[in-house]
């Protein structure tokens, strides 16, 4: 697989591309993941309202035993201690609820905020280097494939401009049809040289 040019001045350019969407990356994942805390951190209230009612519930349990020993009324005190320790038990579950909703927005809200700006730069990234990476890959392949050198010179022919053809010669397409070896070669270094491919690498 051939990821980068081997000529300079494009290799640069990929690097410098690459690196700048690893950044947009970085920085948006950080900015999701501080939202993330930022809301989360409301959770705490939601730990307190949890703890406030166990708290209730525990020390209204503990004085509803207290009352019940009392002879004759003392199931009529209970009562409302009873009551009470219903009631901090539903804080204590209104507590843990509240905790799991706010985790379960937190993470929706970094993951939105990642998650879109990384997928749109991903994207782009996709769509502008693995067209070249699978053009550049096929030809180093060819350059070492036996007939490799033909389907390079083709794809010159079908993708040069006439201005960069004509520095081939007038024959070209005639060259390349009788198989002429130096037609194919300098074909196949124009169709390296525009992948930004050293031309060294031919056999």
């Amino acid at each position: 697989m051939k990821l980068y040019a081997d000529r300079q001045d494009r290799l640069i350019r990929q690097i410098v591309f690459d690196a700048l969407v690893a950044i947009w990356v970085i920085a948006w994942a950080r900015a999701g993941w501080a939202v993330y805390r930022h809301t989360v951190a409301a959770e705490s209230g939601a730990r307190d309202l949890s703890a406030g009612g166990e708290r209730l519930r525990t020390q209204m349990g503990n004085a509803a035993r207290a009352v019940d020993g009392v002879p004759l009324v003392g199931g009529k005190l209970k009562e409302p201690f009873v009551q009470a320790q219903g009631a901090g038990s539903s804080m204590t579950n209104a507590g843990h609820q509240l905790g799991d909703t706010i985790e379960t927005l937190g993470r929706v809200l970094g993951s939105l905020t990642a998650g879109i700006p990384i997928a749109i730069a991903l994207l782009i990234w996709a769509l502008v280097r693995l067209p070249y990476v699978r053009r550049a890959s096929r030809a180093r392949s060819l350059t070492r494939t036996p007939g490799g050198m033909d389907l390079l010179a083709f794809d010159a022919l079908r993708s040069a401009t006439p201005r960069e053809l004509a520095g081939v010669g007038d024959e070209r397409v005639d060259g390349w049809r009788r198989r002429d070896p130096e037609t194919i070669e300098a074909l196949a270094r124009l169709r390296l040289r525009a992948l930004g491919l050293q031309l060294e690498e031919l056999p």
